[in-house]
């Protein structure tokens, strides 16, 4: 199956079970699987997820900042995927999502948690037009968070 006909079987069929998967009242394990669930279509779909990006990211943020290490990990990888899939889309959640990635750079934080945030506030560098991020503050915080530990 190639990606279009996969797109239109994820959007029709699975976008919305995914979602619920996500919603508050799940279990905090079962959220996370459904992050790295969303993370892995991201990345296969590439833009074509865009139309579910909106919900994807209200989500993602909600679960930068539960306490399980691993939701943290997958919702990041996620949101970085999400933000270079469909820029235009992801443009409002992108300072939001960069605040939630900053807690992610403490030390004390999980290694692949916080490789995963630098990968992410990479994806997002790359993703966005030169100059509408405020790098002065970005690059010391992602640079001092290198080199990757875990999630080579």
């Amino acid at each position: 199956m190639g990606q279009d006909a996969y797109a239109a079987a994820f959007l029709s069929l699975h976008a919305e079970p995914l979602l619920a998967r996500l919603r508050p009242q799940q279990p905090a394990a079962l959220r996370a699987i459904a992050a790295g669930a969303a993370a892995e279509v991201a990345e296969a779909l590439g833009g074509r997820v865009t139309p579910v990006v909106e919900p994807l990211l209200t989500l993602m943020l909600r679960e930068l900042q539960t306490e399980e290490d691993i939701n943290r990990r997958n919702a990041a990888f996620c949101a970085g995927l999400l933000v270079e899939a469909s820029p235009e889309k992801a443009g409002q959640f992108v300072m939001p999502l960069l605040a939630a990635l900053h807690g992610m750079f403490r030390p004390e934080e999980a290694a692949g948690a916080r490789d995963n945030a630098v990968g992410a506030v990479g994806r997002i560098l790359s993703s966005l037009p030169q100059g509408s991020l405020p790098l002065g503050q970005m690059l010391p915080v992602l640079l001092g968070a290198l080199p990757l530990q875990e999630d080579l």
